[in-house]
């Protein structure tokens, strides 16, 4: 069972990035606007891979330890705050540079953050909903 929801996981987001990165591409191709400052697909994949890992890791707490079980929300919290700052590494030449970005480079930025942490946050819930708190 548990294997069948990592499994499950992985797909959903896999599907998720695919879709939305897709559509993301053709729309900008559609819109003929003036290309991105920095690489699209790599904010996705940024996003689904850690987002995957927070909700699979979010998973494996609720089913397998039974002490850490009632912390999930708090270790959620973290992570978030974790996926930040890694971002913030990741990608600070985008972020702290005195590069200029236009609105549809912020918005194109934005994007795959408020698609996957919308994923995220559904499937937290989900979790947290699910546990039974003594």
């Amino acid at each position: 069972m548990l294997l069948k929801k990592t499994l499950l996981l992985t797909g959903l987001f896999i599907l998720t990035f695919c879709i939305t990165y897709g559509l993301h591409f053709k729309i900008l191709e559609w819109t003929n606007a003036a290309p991105l400052q920095y690489s699209l697909i790599n904010m996705y994949i940024f996003h689904a891979i850690f987002s995957a890992v927070i909700c699979i890791a979010c998973t494996l707490i609720a089913n397998l330890s039974s002490s850490y079980k009632n912390q999930i929300g708090f270790i959620y919290v973290f992570s978030m705050v974790f996926k930040a700052s890694f971002f913030g590494m990741l990608f600070n030449d985008i972020l702290f540079s005195d590069l200029v970005l236009n609105n549809i480079d912020n918005i194109s930025l934005l994007i795959p953050l408020f698609i996957f942490l919308t994923i995220e946050v559904v499937i937290i819930s989900k979790i947290l909903n699910a546990i039974t708190f003594k």
